[in-house]
């Protein structure tokens, strides 16, 4: 398919079949060539790949929600197989015991969820079997900080995260691309957006549509909005104002201007925050998620090593998720273990002698700090 393009294809208008191996791989542009082309009354498209990404063009076709009325999908494994040797399920068997996320794509045909090169998969992983990701609302009683990556010509993402002391939680995730401040602030933060005067697409905006249109209720109330270090660079298109100036207009207060730090300080201040993280799962929560698991590095070839962050469409969510873990409290701590065990017991035997299972300085310290007496 890669030698072919919309006019060449024609040549193939004759044929009645086409089979495309290894279909993970095609091109949005080759499938939306081939469709068309084999188009004889009775003709078949067959399609086989391993599910890779549910982004794949492929996968969307045949697995998402606009799949074709008249295509049948069958999935098949090695369990249909009835020729499956010994020495393919040994080597099965090990891979679920070495690497199980990665055996579930290579061997169970799921999507890959941990790729080689990414920084934040396994964390992602480690928090669905921690069950962090789930059912985690927004809390009327703490203050939302939001955490933002900005795009003038490109991907403008932002986070919304709770802090209790022990946990950060994300209830919301926001992104968009090829779009102002103003409508950005309308749209994603509407409970602080103050519409600009004389602006005719503006009339009519009311706060309540905007909420809704979110699904957030109650709305939120809103701490400190953690903006990248450049967000003091003047913008010639806002009336030679900095950004920060145009989004303290708009009504985005308490803006806090990140630190200059490189990928590196960011990657590694996310790895710290993730253990403690909590998912709110949403569908915008999703695809921010989505974004953090396949952040990834690059491949050079030459070197045949990986090398500098990738830059796309998942490294804004990332970086925007990067500078709430460069700004977020130090203080953020694990939840301490208790010092002493949860159940304590004080025997006192036939002998007269005291039965604990506490150490005598622990029981010391006990009596010291709750004043209980060892007669009681």
């Amino acid at each position: 398919m890669q030698r072919f393009n919309s006019e060449n294809i024609k040549s193939l208008e004759g044929f009645d079949i086409a089979w495309v191996e290894e279909a993970q791989t095609l091109s949005d542009i080759s499938l939306r060539l081939l469709r068309p082309t084999i188009r004889k009354e009775n003709s078949e498209l067959w399609f086989s790949w391993k599910p890779r990404h549910d982004t794949d063009p492929v996968d969307k076709l045949f697995r998402g929600p606009g799949k074709p009325t008249d295509a049948i999908l069958a999935e098949v494994n090695w369990n249909d197989n009835p020729w499956f040797p010994d020495v393919l399920k040994r080597e099965k068997d090990e891979d679920y015991a070495r690497d199980p996320e990665m055996a579930d794509h290579v061997w169970g045909g799921n999507y890959e969820i941990v790729s080689e090169g990414a920084y934040y998969a396994r964390l992602i992983v480690q928090a669905e079997k921690e069950g962090r990701i789930g059912e985690f609302p927004y809390d009327p009683r703490l203050p939302v900080v939001t955490s933002w990556d900005l795009g003038v010509d490109d991907y403008t993402a932002v986070w919304f995260i709770q802090e209790d002391g022990e946990h950060a939680t994300v209830v919301d995730y926001y992104e968009t691309n090829n779009e102002g401040a103003d409508d950005i602030i309308a749209t994603c933060v509407p409970e602080l957006f103050i519409p600009p005067p004389l602006d005719e697409k503006f009339i009519g905006w009311s706060k309540d549509a905007a909420l809704a249109e979110l699904g957030r209720s109650p709305a939120f109330h809103y701490g400190q909005h953690y903006l990248p270090h450049d967000v003091r660079v003047r913008e010639w298109g806002f009336g030679a104002r900095s950004r920060v100036e145009t989004v303290r207009s708009l009504g985005l207060d308490r803006v806090r201007k990140g630190a200059a730090t490189n990928p590196m300080d960011r990657i590694n201040a996310v790895r710290r925050i993730l253990p403690l993280t909590r998912f709110n799962n949403t569908p915008r929560v999703e695809q921010g998620i989505k974004r953090l698991r396949r952040y990834r590095r690059k491949w050079n070839d030459t070197l045949n090593s990986y090398t500098t962050p990738m830059h796309d469409e998942n490294s804004h969510g990332a970086d925007a998720f990067g500078e709430y873990a460069v700004n977020c409290p130090v203080e953020l701590p694990r939840p301490k273990k208790p010092k002493y065990p949860k159940q304590h017991f004080f025997e006192v035997g036939a002998d007269g002698r005291v039965r604990s299972n506490m150490s005598v300085r622990e029981i010391i310290d006990m009596k010291k700090r709750r004043r209980i007496s060892l007669e009681q």
